[in-house]
């Protein structure tokens, strides 16, 4: 059973034991997807180094007549850009899955594929755009954790990737993990015409509107007392934005009517607000081994939350009143939704 995620009923068993289902089967689909990214860098850079070996004049010379052995002005051979290129891309790689591949509750991902399911479409057509989803979820936290954002030097337990592998490294695995969600995206098996929606709502979800939006508003107002208005919207935007996105792009993938698009979102935005609102009460009330990163972090950084705002009361107050919004969304707009139902529920309840 998942930590900090129990179950009392036969019913709630079940429920975990599905959630648990769909988080192995993305984390399944995420390894293969980077070891399929993993092999293409290598062909090319075998295929580099072949052309580098073949591009001789006849004799085995390089043009300009030093041969293929010779060594450049100063005395040094010239470096092999093939095998340097693979080996670079060798730590670029691990990197990536360091922080892909670290666990994690799959919480995106799961939504959507729950979201494609009770639209009436096959879960397994919304696997890569759900990876897809958790990818761009991973670069945003690898940059979250960074000196110049969060300063945290551990996720999920873990050294963050820029304390494993230097600030360098880790932003560009964040980059480069961004990048791969929308090739992976846009190379799912969906119809071209959902592939263009569920790519607007994940680029939508990613930037000004959304993640980085969210996470400069945050930025710039540590240290300063803010309105529930503006810890709202920074929420809305650093959080809730793209659980909305992966709840969509669920409905999406199954060709699902705009009034279950609307209904998932209505869902998502009040699962999004719930979710946060238990972060910042955890962050003041979890152990860090329990919560696998540093508690008091935004104590430390100055940060307004909701429980420093409201109080740990009415925090309770809030999560009971948006999970029930969720549940409630989805009445009459989906044959079985009761999944989805469950996993409002059971977040709320978290204990990391």
């Amino acid at each position: 059973m998942t930590a900090g995620m129990t179950s009392d009923t036969g019913a709630d068993a079940d429920m975990l034991r599905e959630f648990e289902r769909c988080q192995a089967l993305i984390e399944r689909r995420l390894d293969g997807l980077l070891r399929e990214l993993g092999s293409r860098l290598h062909r090319r850079g075998r295929a580099g180094a072949a052309h580098d070996s073949g591009a001789h004049e006849p004799g085995g010379h390089e043009p300009g007549g030093h041969g293929s052995g010779a060594e450049e002005p100063g005395g040094h051979a010239p470096p092999e850009r093939g095998a340097g290129a693979e080996e670079g891309y060798a730590k670029l790689l691990e990197s990536m899955g360091y922080s892909l591949l670290a666990g994690g509750k799959r919480i995106r991902p799961v939504i959507c594929v729950k979201f494609c399911e009770a639209a009436g479409g096959d879960p397994e057509t919304a696997l890569d755009a759900a990876c897809a989803i958790e990818m761009l979820h991973t670069y945003s936290l690898i940059h979250d954790d960074l000196p110049c954002m969060d300063d945290d030097d551990y996720r999920r337990g873990k050294l963050s990737n820029h304390a494993k592998y230097g600030e360098f490294v880790a932003t560009l695995a964040g980059d480069a993990l961004q990048a791969a969600a929308f090739e992976t995206l846009v190379k799912s098996n969906l119809p071209p015409e959902r592939i263009v929606a569920a790519a607007a709502a994940l680029s939508e979800a990613a930037g000004a509107h959304g993640i980085c939006g969210g996470q400069y508003l945050d930025l710039s107002g540590e240290g300063k007392p803010l309105s529930r208005a503006a810890v709202e919207k920074i929420h809305s935007l650093k959080t809730a934005a793209l659980i909305s996105a992966a709840a969509k792009i669920g409905v999406i993938a199954a060709g699902g009517t705009a009034r279950q698009t609307e209904a998932a979102e209505r869902y998502a935005n009040a699962v999004g607000l719930a979710f946060q609102v238990r972060d910042d009460v955890l962050d003041v009330t979890a152990a860090q081994e329990e919560l696998g990163k540093p508690v008091g972090s935004d104590k430390d950084n100055n940060k307004t939350t909701f429980c420093t705002l409201l109080g740990a009361d009415e925090c309770e107050e809030i999560i009971r009143s948006e999970t029930e919004k969720a549940a409630a969304s989805l009445h009459g707009k989906f044959a079985d939704a009761s999944f989805l139902i469950w996993l409002a529920g059971m977040l709320a309840e978290r204990k990391y």
